[in-house]
């Protein structure tokens, strides 16, 4: 009975050297330290929206119908945000849209994209300066929203830098050459309000068109992933900065930006010209500079 047990215990330590050789060995410590790829890591949310906490020329309102129907545009989310631009003029933003083409998490630049996915259960993949999401996909900024809804994103344990989105102008979509319709469906940066000009209430339209990549990271310098954790990544735009510096109403009394056939104002690249021509230039860059990237751990 002594030497079943002596042996029975000498037989039960080799098998557990041997299993803790197995699990301590080759693992990659970035990637969890469980051999190869990363099974484990943590989930990650992401949304887009308008700053609604902000005080000063920024006043929430009750949504309401336009005066005169718009002739397009997306009607979503229950809220709207008044700003001014240089003039005082009002305008009142009723709906943001932003889409994008690929959303991708930036890794730090010591860390193997394709390492750490290797073996990794997840649809992410290795491109466009990280670890990528593929799109279309449109936020709608003031619902905070996504079509198709993101939930919860799975990501391998590692330091990220920030967020890289996409964005790049739909040509075979219906409306993208028009001059008269406000089609938003192939406009990666969409806004739809009103406004009053000449004692009327009209809609106006901003609808910018471009390819590029906007990188937003966090003032902290980044995130870190960590196993079972869940990060929320909120990208928060500050609408009292889209049409600063801008005077609208002496553009229009100008004619440098014109009304169309309905009224309502259309800035894009298709409509302004001359002076004018910077517009839709101004609110762009003003609209992605006024964009910061919060950091939530939980």
């Amino acid at each position: 009975m002594i030497i079943r047990t002596k042996s029975t215990v000498f037989c039960c330590a080799l098998l557990l050297c041997a299993f803790l050789k197995c699990t301590s060995g080759s693992g990659d410590p970035l990637a969890g330290g469980s051999g190869s790829g990363n099974p484990g890591g943590g989930y990650t949310t992401l949304s887009l929206f308008v700053d609604t906490s902000a005080t000063g020329n920024l006043q929430k309102t009750i949504a309401q119908a336009p005066a005169q129907p718009s002739t397009g545009g997306p009607q979503t989310g229950r809220q709207r945000y008044s700003v001014h631009d240089a003039s005082g003029m009002v305008l009142t933003i009723d709906s943001v849209v932003i889409i994008a083409q690929h959303v991708s998490f930036a890794l730090d630049y010591l860390l193997s994209c394709d390492s750490l996915l290797a073996g990794f259960d997840t649809s992410l993949h290795c491109g466009y300066s990280g670890m990528s999401i593929k799109g279309p996909i449109q936020f709608n900024c003031l619902a905070r929203s996504s079509v198709p809804a993101l939930g919860f994103v799975k990501l391998p344990i590692a330091s990220y830098t920030g967020v890289v989105f996409h964005i790049s102008i739909d040509t075979t979509q219906p409306g993208i050459q028009s001059t008269t319709s406000a089609a938003d469906s192939a406009w990666p940066i969409f806004v739809h309000g009103s406004f009053t000009y000449l004692d009327t209430l009209r809609s106006f339209f901003v609808r910018c068109s471009l390819n590029m990549a906007i990188p937003f990271r966090s003032a902290d310098s980044g995130f870190t992933v960590s196993q079972g954790d869940t990060t929320d990544l909120s990208v928060v735009f500050d609408c009292r900065d889209w049409f600063a510096g801008m005077n609208l109403k002496e553009s229009l009394d100008n004619r440098d930006i014109l009304l169309d056939s309905q009224g309502n104002l259309i800035i894009d690249d298709t409509q302004a010209t001359g002076p004018g021509s910077n517009v839709v230039v101004q609110i762009r860059n003003n609209l992605i500079g006024s964009g910061r990237l919060g950091v939530n751990r939980r």
